[in-house]
């Protein structure tokens, strides 16, 4: 016998200027499962859990709760009917403490006094259930990124929770939290709870869901089992088209030094490390969370404080002590930022704008902007990137997270740049649009350009780079290429052993 659903939403539509963002959409979660949401950028997926976390009413559609109709007034009326959403916007506020967070709206009281202590304990057993290693008193903004990931996470199952949604839960997470995570959702799994979860990720995705339901288009493709599809079936369900490859092959690099990094060190943070990177190759940069792979390539942009050392550009020395990041762009090197919302993008201003604000030099004339060109060389990239957007002047904050990402590639490419570092270039981004990046990368390199990586995703490693550093706890400890780059070699050099027989290995 088929369980009842816990949640259902039955014919979901919901419609923002311009765009149909969900089309009579089918969805059901059952108690005490984890049912994963896939679709490409743009797919639907962050409206239909607006929708069900009540923080987006829909245009028609009926939603039912535990078997009775529910219409869903608010996110505060939706948590109190147990329903509480983790999206990667927090909703946390820093000048409060993350006690104060927690029972942010459900504060105890006693005689018109908070009863801060109990309010206290209570916090720190939410956040020892999920592992966070965060003091009840620590004021939010004080956190870092990851940590205040945790917090929200804490606050979502502090109290009584029947269905849990989790929006990319795990990027901005370290793998530590990550496996507290996982752990709370067995549990939650365990007591009944239903889990709606968000990934583009697919090794968790088979770790531990158990039904999937697609997306396309804003309209619902399908729900299966995920014993019963495998990864190929998936993407082609996705996006509607079958890839004969994720990764592309890549091309011999040149013998010309493009890049050539001497003792790169960033105070208390990375010590002395020198490589080059050649003419048409991709260099991956990789590590853990605090390995100091981002202060590298920050250091390598000038945009990071502390930071020592000489990088020499197509044979011109340039000293980081005494540079920045417009002298970098000059020179032609751009670094494009892991957090695209935070740094790589002005998410209130346009699709054009954001493309050309690093280039407005060479498209002025007599200190004037040449509007013609500039929308020229934008529609170019949009069409070279398959970039969706309604209108190059549309707002970018409006836009997918894949298509947000594209957006910032571009700013890089409409400028006279020949070394490109990219930090987690595909992070948070749906599977066809990180082939779709994974293609240009290779053709960008093909090109003639020098192109560095920093990554993460241990599939990205050991595909898409022709070397690989790796780097740990501020030390460089290999410099794997060719057939050296195994998931093996790479994740003992993550940890800083050292593999007998490794030439390459820094200090073997």
């Amino acid at each position: 016998m088929t369980p009842k659903p816990l949640l259902r939403a039955e014919e979901i539509s919901k419609r923002f200027p311009g765009v149909q963002a969900l089309d009579r959409v089918e969805f059901e979660l059952r108690a005490g499962e984890v049912h994963a949401v896939l679709g490409e950028n743009g797919a639907g997926k962050s409206t239909l859990v607006k929708v069900l976390a009540g923080s987006l009413q829909p245009d028609s559609g009926r939603l039912t709760l535990g078997g009775r109709d529910a219409t869903l007034k608010s996110a505060h009326h939706a948590a109190e009917l147990g329903i509480r959403a983790v999206f990667q916007e927090l909703s946390l506020v820093g000048q409060l403490t993350v006690a104060e967070n927690l029972f942010l709206g459900r504060e105890m009281t006693r005689g018109g006094l908070l009863r801060k202590r109990r309010m206290q304990e209570l916090a720190r057993a939410a956040l020892d259930r999920i592992g966070a290693k965060v003091s009840p008193n620590a004021l939010v903004g004080e956190l870092s990124p990851a940590q205040r990931h945790m917090v929200e996470i804490a606050k979502a199952t502090a109290h009584d929770v029947r269905v849990l949604i989790l929006d990319e839960p795990t990027a901005a997470l370290a793998s530590e939290e990550a496996r507290h995570l996982f752990e709370l959702c067995a549990d939650l799994k365990r007591r009944g709870v239903g889990i709606i979860y968000i990934t583009h990720r697919f090794d968790e995705l088979y770790r531990f869901a158990d039904r999937i339901t697609i997306l396309r288009d804003g309209r619902y493709v399908g729900t299966f089992d995920a014993d019963q599809v495998d990864r190929s079936r998936l993407i082609t369900h996705m996006t509607g088209r079958e890839f004969r490859e994720i990764f592309p092959a890549l091309q011999t690099p040149r013998n010309k030094v493009r890049l050539q990094a001497k003792d790169i060190s960033v105070t208390g943070r990375l010590a002395k490390t020198s490589f080059e990177v050649r003419e048409g190759e991709i260099f991956g940069i990789a590590g853990l969370d605090g390995s100091g792979k981002t202060d590298l390539a920050r250091a390598l942009f000038g945009v990071q404080s502390g930071a020592q050392g000489t990088v020499t550009l197509d044979g011109v020395e340039i000293k980081l002590q005494r540079v920045s990041p417009r002298a970098m762009i000059r020179s032609g090197l751009m670094y494009l930022p892991g957090d695209r919302r935070k740094e790589g993008l002005v998410l209130c201003r346009s699709v054009v704008e954001n493309m050309t604000i690093s280039s407005l030099k060479h498209l002025s004339r007599a200190g004037f902007i040449a509007k013609a060109e500039e929308r020229r060389r934008v529609q170019i990239m949009v069409d070279r990137l398959r970039i969706k957007t309604p209108s190059i002047f549309g707002r970018t904050g409006v836009l997918s997270g894949g298509t947000q990402q594209k957006v910032m590639v571009s700013k890089a490419l409409l400028g006279a740049i020949n070394v490109f570092i990219f930090d987690e270039l595909t992070q948070g981004i749906d599977v066809a649009a990180k082939v779709d990046l994974y293609h240009f990368v290779r053709d960008l390199a093909a090109s003639g350009a020098a192109v560095i990586m920093v990554l993460s995703d241990m599939a990205e490693i050991l595909n898409l780079c022709h070397r690989v550093l790796v780097l740990c706890r501020g030390q460089t400890t290999a410099l794997l290429s060719g057939g050296e780059i195994s998931e093996a070699a790479v994740l003992h050099h993550y940890f800083g052993e050292k593999i007998p027989n490794t030439e390459n290995a820094i200090g073997a």
